[in-house]
């Protein structure tokens, strides 16, 4: 995993359409790993679906985040409640990210994959900022 120290780029990530994050309190030292992607096809909202790691290769649905108020709400279908954990962790790294400001405490990680196509990152600064130069192209960089 690489850490990334960057308010920016992991707002870039976060939302890129197929991102894998990880977060860890420093204070307690309980980390999430959850899954953000991108609601697919032309003339569709803004929609990325997020999703908890709960098990090795399991992800559980937690949530939806919509623009433009870019914040994460609980669906009918969600595994979670408000005050749950990993969604009030997952609340207060995104309010953080929304401003592009580090998250106190908290430390950030991508799995050295793509945040938008999930293919494996190879350069420097393709690891660094977690997309790759192609992806990086197409989103307008």
């Amino acid at each position: 995993m690489c850490q990334m120290h960057n308010a920016s780029q992991i707002k870039e990530f976060l939302f890129a359409g197929n991102a894998t994050i990880t977060i860890k309190s420093q204070v307690s030292g309980n980390h999430y790993t959850y899954n953000v992607s991108k609601l697919q096809g032309e003339n569709k909202p803004e929609l990325w679906f997020v999703s908890l790691l709960t098990g090795p290769d399991t992800f559980t649905y937690v949530g939806v985040i919509d623009a433009p108020n870019y914040t994460l709400r609980l669906t009918k279908k969600s595994s979670f409640k408000e005050e749950s954990i990993p969604v009030k962790a997952f609340n207060f790294f995104l309010s953080y990210t929304m401003r592009e400001e580090m998250a106190p405490k908290m430390e950030v990680r991508h799995e050295s994959s793509c945040g938008r196509c999930g293919r494996p990152l190879t350069t420097p600064e393709s690891i660094d900022r977690g997309i790759g130069p192609d992806c990086w192209v197409k989103m307008g960089h």
